[in-house]
């Protein structure tokens, strides 16, 4: 596990630039880097991870999202109290919906029931199709959403990456990704990092991905599908 300062370190050994007083780049804006690249990783790698549930509504279709979600993973409807009930949504896109089901729009009471659909509208506002009716809208009767969210901004020096530990490393390539892009003007191998880190970083996501699904079977499975 890196922390902040640790990860500055690295990216000023990096660039050949150990001694900060002599350097081209502050602390401050190794920090705005680091933290750039963990908001970049993020959906990349699809971690850090929640979970939230809310109680619906009968006639409510929309739900707020939270306002730190980046990408849906799953989503489950039902009362866990009752045995088989809770089931896994379908997460689709309003452009899926309207040719997977193009009535979706119906407000009427008749097109109430059971939802089997999660529809992502905007980043924030997801609806739930089929619309809860009374029978599906009593307590206990939740739409639980497994997301992917901002990872917490680094300021103390003692922080570390809302990350796997495998990525924090990834966090100082980076750095030395944008140090060479900016002041140390130099493009090509800049790119040329950038480009190793993020194809490093996808051929480790599936590993570490399941790997956290196995660690954390009990609470759940993590793994989910999200319809490009």
């Amino acid at each position: 596990m890196s922390t902040l300062q640790q990860i500055r370190t690295q990216t000023r050994l990096l660039i050949d630039q150990t001694d900060s007083a002599n350097s081209d780049f502050s602390d401050s804006e190794l920090n705005g880097f680091v933290n750039e690249g963990a908001r970049l990783l993020a959906p990349l790698i699809k971690w850090p991870r929640d979970r939230v549930e809310v109680q619906v509504e009968a006639g409510k279709p929309a739900y707020t999202l939270p306002v730190d979600n980046i990408l849906i993973l799953d989503a489950y409807f039902g009362d866990v109290s009752k045995a088989g009930d809770k089931l896994p949504l379908r997460v689709l896109h309003e452009s899926q919906m309207k040719a997977f089901r193009p009535g979706w729009l119906d407000a009427t009471a008749d097109s109430r029931g059971r939802p089997d659909i999660l529809i992502l509208i905007d980043r924030l506002t997801a609806v739930l199709n089929p619309t809860p009716n009374a029978d599906e809208s009593v307590s206990g009767k939740k739409l639980e959403i497994v997301y992917v969210f901002y990872p917490a901004t680094l300021s103390a020096d003692g922080d570390t990456p809302d990350l796997p530990i495998v990525y924090h490393d990834f966090l100082s390539q980076y750095g030395q990704y944008k140090c060479y892009m900016s002041k140390m003007n130099k493009p090509e191998l800049g790119s040329s990092i950038f480009g190793q880190m993020i194809q490093k970083a996808k051929l480790l996501e599936p590993v570490v991905t399941k790997e956290f699904n196995e660690q954390s079977f009990t609470w759940g499975n993590f793994a989910g599908t999200y319809p490009e």
